[in-house]
């Protein structure tokens, strides 16, 4: 830690102890700068006031705080730290409060504590009032390493929407509480993972073509970069409510709707490969696949291979096919039995089905047709 026309600490020991300044009621030591490494602290000032009561307090305000990439883009102002040691190479800050700001926050305030040692400094903010909900931070820097995470509740659904780059989707109600946490090095980010809840999601594009109502689902992340190369994993849980994409409408009702898949993402080719995909709608049917896509200029599917299994045929079709036969002949038509399947698609095309059903049961609300415990295969 290197000080910038900084007076020796002892000065201040020194104005203490000294009878001339018994009629004082506040001393004030300031310094220009401190700097470690990427670290650096402006305008720092210890005052001691009350000095002619007890107990005296020592107080630390400093202008501003410079952190270290990746988080230089936050500016920490006007820190007051009424709780603080200063030990040779290491600053720390128990107890204090500042404004933050940033180009996306404006100016908030928050309670913070930090270390600053050579080779190493940590800074944490709490009570970070910020979207409708309370926020934490915590920085870490150790060498050329750093670490971040961020923990939000109750963040306002229709806020959070409006921070992010043009959007055709439109928020009127709902909270999400997400833990963010991002590591990495000089050379960039290197791990990251997030976990988010949704609650009572109501909203839709301008289109209607995509909507939600009451929604409530959980979304975990984990990705691991290597030289452009992230390795991820996901697994989403919709618990509650209901999701409309033109022209399918779910909604759980008791019965758990999850999508859980892992793969990879390129950065040098833009590619998108999902090696494991496995989608269940309880109650109706389990579907399991892989898929290449690529973002190269709009995000496009490659190819894609599925298997599908469900013994409740009656439900999945109400749900996952009816939508499509809306006003064709079909649409009149009741299925029921089980189904083992399987299909291929290139691009939007399907390239090969085959299926297998047995029990099958079809009945016809316009009484063309009925069967009853039929067998079939489709290749």
């Amino acid at each position: 830690m290197k000080l910038i026309k900084a007076p020796p600490i002892l000065t201040l020991l020194f104005i203490l102890i000294c009878p001339t300044v018994q009629a004082l009621d506040e001393v004030s030591i300031k310094l220009a700068s401190i700097t470690a490494k990427a670290w650096q602290i402006e305008g720092v000032t210890m005052t001691l006031t009350n000095i002619n009561k007890t107990p005296q307090q020592l107080l630390l305000t400093i202008n501003k705080l410079h952190l270290p990439a990746p988080f230089s883009e936050l500016s920490l102002l006007d820190i007051r730290c009424t709780a603080f040691t200063w030990q040779g190479d290491e600053l720390r800050c128990q107890q204090g409060q500042l404004s933050l700001h940033s180009p996306q926050w404006q100016t908030r305030t928050a309670h913070f504590s930090f270390i600053i040692q050579k080779n190493h400094c940590l800074f944490k903010l709490t009570d970070l009032h910020w979207l409708g909900g309370i926020a934490s931070i915590d920085g870490e820097a150790q060498d050329d390493n750093w670490s971040m995470a961020m923990t939000m509740k109750a963040a306002n659904g229709k806020e959070l929407l409006a921070l992010l780059p043009a959007t055709l989707f439109k928020i009127s109600t709902g909270n999400v509480d997400f833990q963010f946490q991002v590591s990495g090095n000089e050379t960039g980010i290197k791990t990251a993972r997030l976990n988010m809840d949704v609650k009572q999601l109501t909203g839709q594009t301008e289109t209607g073509r995509f909507a939600t109502e009451k929604l409530s689902f959980n979304t975990q992340i984990n990705a691991q970069n290597t030289d452009g190369n992230w390795q991820w994993q996901s697994h989403s849980q919709l618990n509650a409510g209901a999701l409309y994409a033109d022209p399918l409408y779910l909604k759980p009702d008791g019965h758990a709707i999850t999508l859980t898949a892992q793969g990879s993402l390129n950065t040098a080719t833009s590619e998108i490969d999902i090696p494991t995909i496995n989608f269940q709608h309880l109650a109706t049917g389990t579907l399991n696949g892989s898929a290449r896509l690529n973002y190269k200029q709009e995000l496009s599917l490659e190819h894609a291979q599925f298997t599908l299994r469900s013994d409740e045929l009656q439900k999945l079709t109400s749900v996952y096919l009816q939508p499509f036969f809306a006003q064709s002949f079909l649409s009149s038509l009741t299925f029921a039995g089980h189904i083992d399947a399987s299909f291929t698609m290139t691009g939007l095309s399907l390239s090969t089905l085959s299926a297998s059903v047995n029990q099958l049961a079809i009945t016809d609300s316009a009484k063309r047709i009925k069967l009853q415990n039929g067998l079939g295969t489709i290749n």
